[in-house]
């Protein structure tokens, strides 16, 4: 009887450490696997990289564009860019011409 009745005493003063260890276990287990955690945080880094990637591509296809368009405005026209997209266009071509389709 003597040792539940040293249990007792002693457990009064374990439950404030055990306590606290079981709130440090939760609060770390959450920090890692969360919403907000660390797991989330270099998913998102990883995302944002590649979505940065991304940009930059269609940034680059769209500046591209630009500059075709560009080439076709009335202060400043190429001819043979306007030849190719007429011929394009069209679909026509001079006999002499080698005509080669490119799927897209």
């Amino acid at each position: 009887m003597s040792i539940l009745i040293e249990i007792r005493k002693r457990s009064r003063y374990a439950i404030l450490p055990v306590v606290c260890a079981l709130g440090t276990t939760y609060f770390g287990y959450h920090m890692v696997h969360g919403e907000f955690g660390l797991l989330a945080y270099w998913r998102l880094t990883k995302e944002i990289q590649s979505l940065t990637a991304e940009r930059d591509q269609v940034l680059a296809q769209r500046k591209a564009s630009e500059h075709r368009v560009a080439l076709l405005r009335p202060g400043t026209l190429d001819r043979d860019m306007l030849d190719e997209r007429a011929r394009e266009t069209l679909g026509y071509a001079d006999a002499p011409d080698l005509v080669i389709v490119e799927k897209r």
